[in-house]
């Protein structure tokens, strides 16, 4: 995935970050990570356990809300809690972006996008499988830098 410069995060990623400081810090080594076979599997067993334990619903139409660790939201907090649930076991934040995109439809959509030596993986609430960043289609639109998180970066 190639980025072209930054630019300010989604309104609703900063005041998650404002509220929970430590999900947007950088932690662990460098991206990319080598994918072993373990580190797929677990990869797979997220994306799918988190897209199965969280019941979609929209955020109120008067706000756009991003949260991680529940039990019910949009695209944007699947993505939020599929990254804290990787970085909780050890995961680098380098290794685990949240990019925004359209999709097919033309729909706002945000994903995780999982960045290894074999290339950029995405993780998205509208399927378990895995796939990589240029077979989702989603048109980018931005992602968090792999050098801090609380950065964005244009396509």
């Amino acid at each position: 995935m190639t980025t072209v410069r930054e630019t300010i995060p989604p309104f609703a990623f900063a005041k998650f970050c404002a509220n929970q400081s430590d999900q947007c810090d950088v932690r662990g080594g460098q991206a990319p990570i080598s994918m072993t076979k373990e580190r797929r599997l677990l990869l797979q067993s997220i994306n799918a356990q988190v897209n199965r334990d969280i019941r979609y619903t929209d955020d109120p139409s008067d706000k756009d809300l991003w949260r991680a660790g529940v039990s019910a939201g949009d695209c944007d907090d699947y993505a939020l809690t599929k990254r804290q649930r990787l970085l909780d076991v050890g995961w680098p934040s380098s290794a685990l972006r949240v990019a925004t995109a359209r999709t097919e439809e033309g729909v706002g959509h945000a994903v995780l996008v999982v960045s290894t030596v074999e290339g950029d993986f995405v993780l998205d609430n509208r399927t378990n499988v895995m796939k990589p960043w240029y077979a989702a289609r989603l048109q980018w639109i931005k992602i968090q830098s792999q050098d801090d998180p609380r950065k964005w970066l244009t396509f």
